[in-house]
């Protein structure tokens, strides 16, 4: 869960980032696995990892179908309770765009199903 990149004082030394840097760059390699498991006939799960640290960044792994997430930066920085937490803000973000859009609140899990948050998934 690393990328290597030009340290903030140093371009020529390069280290590994990691959290909530790496978010993004794991948003489009969780898209790339779920398109190819949906090209194929592979039926393999996609697990999330690198920036989940709150509800916002594990709702938008959810959004597009994983079944669970890593969430070690969340555990370093915001505690043992970093899984209950994630999972609180998790449905007040679902809760929020279900008063705004009428619907479930839920993500759709990319198998017709409906994925909500649970601590023990995170």
């Amino acid at each position: 869960n690393t990328a290597p990149e030009p340290t903030p004082d140093n371009n020529s030394l390069t280290a590994g980032i990691s959290g909530g840097h790496l978010h993004q760059r794991s948003l489009d390699a969780v898209s790339i696995l779920l398109d190819e498991r949906g090209r194929s006939s592979y039926t393999w799960d996609v697990i999330a990892c690198g920036g989940v640290l709150d509800g916002k960044s594990y709702q938008a792994f959810a959004q597009q179908g994983v079944i669970a997430a890593q969430y070690w930066s969340a555990l370093i920085y915001r505690g043992p309770l970093a899984a209950a937490l994630i999972e609180r803000e998790y449905r007040k973000e679902a809760a929020g765009e279900r008063s705004e859009s009428g619907g479930t609140g839920a993500a759709a899990n990319g198998r017709g199903g409906v994925h909500t948050a649970h601590a023990d998934h995170l």
